[in-house]
């Protein structure tokens, strides 16, 4: 049997948890040992309990990079919300909505109100409670619609190995609304793709080169 000292078997898991990307096992073990021998702990509980503390960071570090890379404008949580402001929504919603339960059965969730009423926050709420909980989140505002309907469906399916189901949901009735001139004047469908640029219109200057960007990807799809 050979005994091998502190030091040495510290280095030694310190080498092994750097070649197999552990670093709270590499952090954690000395400290962890020393609690371990201090309750009469086991091998198989001390064992445990450096796992236990790896997977515990690596979820953290997993929730921190899934908000960061999900670039919310300010974060907002749903518990924070107030509801005596917007009576209509009650401390049961939020709750219900904070789990994650609609996102699993694939059901919408319309928010409707004035501005200034919290749409946002409960938006990024919404969003920081499913990063939070390892989903994906997707964030957008009104302000550039042909982002969100036109551009982000073709770049995610574009990523995907295999499109299993395609829902389609209408929210107004366009059929009695006059968009002839918003369609084909200020949209510029219809026109040669060389002749539309943010210079065409004031519609199309006042989007900048976004809604030019989404006539050439349908273009090129």
């Amino acid at each position: 049997m050979t005994v091998t000292s502190d030091a040495a078997a510290q280095a030694a898991i310190g080498a092994a948890a750097r070649e197999l990307k552990l670093p709270t096992v590499r952090d954690q073990a000395t400290r962890l040992a020393e609690i371990a021998a201090r309750d009469h702990a086991g091998y198989l509980a001390y064992l445990a309990e450096v796992l236990a503390a790896e997977l515990d960071d690596r979820s953290a570090r997993r929730r921190a990079r899934r908000i960061a890379e999900a670039r919310f404008p300010r974060l907002k949580r749903l518990a924070d919300f107030s509801t005596d402001a917007v009576p209509t929504i009650t401390p049961g919603q939020l709750a219900h909505l904070a789990t994650g339960a609609y996102l699993a059965k694939g059901e919408p969730v319309v928010l409707l109100g004035d501005s200034g009423t919290g749409k946002t926050h409960l938006l990024i709420g919404l969003g920081l409670a499913a990063c939070e909980q390892g989903r994906t989140s997707v964030h957008g505002s009104g302000l550039n619609p042909g982002n969100l309907s036109g551009v982000l469906p073709l770049a995610l399916s574009g990523m995907s190995r295999t499109i299993d189901k395609i829902t389609l949901q209408e929210r107004a009735d366009w059929s009695v609304y006059e968009s002839t001139g918003i369609t084909f004047d200020n949209m510029a469908f219809g026109q040669p793709l060389e002749q539309i640029s943010p210079t065409t219109n004031d519609f199309l200057a006042f989007q900048g080169n976004d809604h030019c960007r989404t006539l050439r990807a349908v273009d090129h799809a």
